[in-house]
């Protein structure tokens, strides 16, 4: 019977133990919910004072819409940039008459077709 008691009055006191680490986790991550609630609300606050000081638009689908036409606008502006840095590279090619081969404009004659006879461009041979 000393032996029950004993191993009872273990087992409550383990129990005790596990209760009191559960609840001390428990508090703590409360208290790291709270923590981040709070930075969470700052941060809101923060960027709705930046919408309000910005008073072009009436609501947010307004602004949201007008970043979206900005960021295409810029997308295309690279776009375009692109275009031309690659027509200028086109520029610098010519295509071989006979083969169709595209050499480029420092080339005097076909890189495919050798030692040609017959000139690519008037007086060039």
């Amino acid at each position: 019977s000393r032996t029950c008691h004993r191993l009872y009055a273990e087992a409550l006191a383990q129990r005790l133990r596990q209760q009191n680490r559960r609840m001390k986790h428990e508090e703590r991550l409360g208290r790291h919910i709270e923590a981040s609630r709070e930075e969470l609300r700052k941060r809101i606050s923060r960027k709705n004072h930046h919408r309000a000081q910005d008073d072009r638009f009436r609501n947010p689908g307004e602004r949201l819409f007008a970043q979206g036409v900005s960021k295409r606008e810029q997308f295309m502006k690279k776009v375009a940039a692109k275009q031309r840095q690659g027509t200028e590279e086109r520029i610098q090619e010519w295509t071989c008459p006979k083969c169709t081969f595209v050499n480029d404009l420092k080339d005097l004659t076909c890189m495919r077709v050798t030692g040609r006879a017959e000139p690519l461009m008037d007086g060039v041979t």
